[in-house]
């Protein structure tokens, strides 16, 4: 089942997985980001042994309107605490992204935070190779919000 948060972060739990899978749907403001980071430390320490495999899902970072998404440098180093947290609650982080330029800077952010040696960028043009990959690594099957078309999420309540 998939949840809206604030309108700008769709995301569902996968207890039987233990992955967290979420989108950022829309701009975010510094409060906002800070609100949403401590959203996801919480389902994090939901999941059994306080523990998730994360999957965050870049491919379609734009707004309502189709701009991309740039964050403000506060709403960034939210995002890097967050990245820096995960290094001891996660035991893998798949980042799904929408151009090899966001690959590059996923895994330049993960090596500056220290977050490197659990979290991969993947592309691929092809989504079904990317998503493969991104399986691979985070050692499960499926999941259906990252398989899901990215127009899935905005209408969800």
């Amino acid at each position: 089942m998939f949840h809206n948060y604030l309108g700008k972060l769709i995301y569902e739990v996968d207890q039987q997985q233990n992955v967290l899978v979420w989108r950022v749907i829309d701009q975010l403001d510094y409060v906002e980001s800070q609100q949403i980071c401590d959203l996801i430390r919480n389902l994090v320490l939901s999941m059994p042994h306080r523990k998730a495999k994360i999957i965050a899902d870049k491919r379609y970072s734009y707004d309502k309107y189709g701009h991309a998404l740039i964050f403000s440098r506060n709403v960034s180093d939210e995002w890097m605490k967050l990245q820096e947290w995960l290094i001891s609650h996660s035991p893998a982080v798949a980042v799904l992204c929408g151009t090899l330029a966001m690959k590059a800077q996923t895994n330049r952010l993960s090596k500056q935070s220290g977050s490197y040696e659990i979290l991969r960028s993947f592309y691929d043009q092809d989504q079904d190779k990317l998503l493969r990959k991104a399986y691979a690594f985070l050692e499960i099957q499926s999941n259906t919000l990252a398989e899901m078309p990215h127009t899935v999420g905005r209408d969800v309540p």
